[in-house]
């Protein structure tokens, strides 16, 4: 099978953040084509969750979005970390 895997030449972080990092990369295809820059962004594990009651309902949290400027309805769902360190505080 043939390898498509491109190599890191380089790799700087331009924002590195808790919540949200950007890193821009320098890379070189299997084919030799150089991809410069390409920008990887990373964000924390999430874990969304669709609880159903005993009679059948799915439980919806309201939450404000800020980056939408609204209140919306979703499933409850929380970073990975965030909920390790909330179980073990209980």
């Amino acid at each position: 099978m043939k390898n498509l895997k491109w190599k890191t030449l380089s790799s700087e972080y331009l924002f590195n953040d808790q919540w949200f990092k950007v890193r821009k990369e320098k890379c070189e295809t299997p084919s030799g084509k150089i991809v410069d820059p390409y920008y990887v962004y990373e964000f924390p594990t999430w874990v969304g969750a669709v609880p159903v009651t005993s009679d059948g309902k799915i439980v919806m949290v309201r939450q404000y979005r800020h980056a939408l400027g609204e209140t919306i309805i979703e499933i409850p769902a929380a970073a990975w970390m965030k909920l390790i360190k909330t179980r073990k505080k209980l």
